[in-house]
């Protein structure tokens, strides 16, 4: 990836462009500075490994660390490559997951996409995110479809990189650039005009990263870093330290309080979620981690109101109706819980989580056929999401087909072996076939892993 050097950092804004400060360009700066806060990778652009490269907001050593790790097939130059697509892909993910807001605000339907460069800088290629079926390239795990490609300068001359394009109403192309920052501390961004993509002068507001010598925010990449791998009790640790130099800090108490969710500690979550909440009561993550914090807890009338109110704040939250869906789905409202679900997938049609449940939910109502389609179209989207396989096995189980069902329960343990559920119900199935050793085996094999469980323990005693 190509990064700035020590005198190009130093590029002046454009003076021709314009001022741009309405409530859509906000939002896009917002993003740009957001995603180079808390992207999938915090751990890129140290500054190690480009000769008198100035140091940009990341810390040093991480990349280092984590290229360690790598099978040392890949470039320096191909990985930060590849990370440039999942920063890229989160800030897609981010306006895909609140497309109605963007377009309410300005942006044109559908018009987003991640771009990038080979070798030639003088084109733009655009990508959509897509599934691994349908991918032509494959960046760091992120699977993109080619969609177009534009014949025009990249800022900077940027090559083997990796940014946004957002397409407004009115036809301006605007480009975020969340892994490059200039000396002053500003994310890139700027406008397609003229045969070229232009920086322009973002808000200090809206633009602005913290410079290095912040140890609060250094903490806080180290954590998210730690997050995304699922060190939980590194990441909270991290989370900590920014809580000591910054306690006035809402994002810090809300990723404290997912990591805590993570650890299954729902209590200390939530009271780092109130926390946030009460620092930024406008938040819609907040409320809906807090909520899923009490779904989880058993809490499912808090959690639909914490829900309530990140829809209000956020009407385009997909993950809200579905963890909504969740708990009307538990407390046995399955026409509400599909209702949202419903709504989850209009917003966002890649949506696995809301597929899988909308066929769990169809299952518990007797649709079997419906409840498969939706399972199967889970599967498509994610073949190596096990709870998908687990609740079609489930819905086979009901019809009566058990066949089936132990072929999905075992494919959801091949990927989750200690799925102590899908030995259960694989056990179940076994039994109503017959078999009652591999049924024995199964519930023996989910005591092992859970000795508590009293369905495990109730079913080998019916053996008996």
């Amino acid at each position: 990836m190509k990064k700035l050097s020590a005198i190009s950092a130093f590029l002046l804004f454009v003076s021709t462009s314009p001022a741009f400060s309405d409530a859509f360009t906000d939002e896009l700066q917002w993003l740009a500075k957001l995603t180079a806060c808390i992207g999938q990778y915090n751990m890129a652009q140290t500054g190690d490994y480009t000769v008198k490269d100035p140091r940009d907001y990341y810390r040093p050593g991480d990349i280092r660390e984590w290229l360690a790790k790598q099978d040392g097939s890949r470039t320096v130059t191909q990985t930060f490559y590849g990370i440039c697509f999942d920063y890229a892909q989160w800030a897609y993910n981010t306006i895909s997951q609140n497309q109605s807001q963007y377009e309410r605000l300005g942006m044109n339907k559908g018009g987003y996409y991640i771009v990038s460069t080979g070798n030639n800088p003088r084109q733009i290629i655009l990508y959509d995110p897509v599934s691994k079926d349908k991918a032509t390239v494959r960046m760091n795990g992120v699977y993109v479809k080619e969609h177009s490609r534009q014949n025009l300068r990249a800022h900077n001359d940027a090559t083997n990189h990796a940014w946004l394009w957002v397409f407004g109403a009115g036809g301006t192309i605007y480009w975020l650039d969340p892994t490059w920052t200039d000396n002053s501390g500003y994310v890139w961004w700027g406008v397609v005009q003229n045969g070229e993509e232009t920086q322009i002068r973002p808000s200090a507001d809206y633009c602005m990263v913290t410079l290095p010598g912040s140890a609060a925010f250094g903490n806080f990449n180290k954590g998210n870093a730690n997050k995304n791998l699922g060190n939980w009790d590194q990441a909270i640790a991290d989370y900590t330290e920014v809580l000591r130099e910054d306690p006035g800090n809402a994002i810090a108490y809300c990723s404290r309080g997912s990591a805590y969710i993570n650890k299954r500690d729902y209590d200390r979550a939530i009271a780092d979620l109130n926390q946030a909440i009460r620092l930024d009561p406008n938040d819609a993550i907040s409320y809906n981690e807090r909520g899923f914090a009490y779904d989880h807890k058993g809490g499912y009338d808090q959690a639909i109101a914490d829900f309530n109110q990140a829809l209000r704040l956020n009407p385009g939250f997909a993950v809200a109706y579905n963890n909504r869906g969740e708990a009307y789905r538990k407390k046995g409202n399955l026409d509400r819980a599909i209702a949202d679900y419903d709504q989850a997938i209009r917003l966002d049609p890649t949506r696995v989580r809301a597929y899988s449940n909308r066929g769990l939910a169809y299952t518990l109502k007797g649709n079997h056929d419906r409840a498969i389609a939706d399972l199967n179209q889970a599967i498509r989207l994610d073949p190596n999401f096990a709870i998908a396989y687990y609740n079609r096995g489930y819905a086979y189980q009901n019809k009566g087909d058990y066949n089936r069902a132990v072929e999905d329960y075992t494919r959801s343990l091949r990927l989750e072996p200690n799925f102590v559920l899908a030995y259960i119900n694989r056990g179940a199935a076994y039994y109503y076939k017959g078999d009652r050793g591999r049924a024995r085996a199964d519930w023996q094999k989910a005591l092992q892993i859970d000795p508590y469980n009293k369905t495990a323990r109730d079913n080998l005693q019916a053996l008996r």
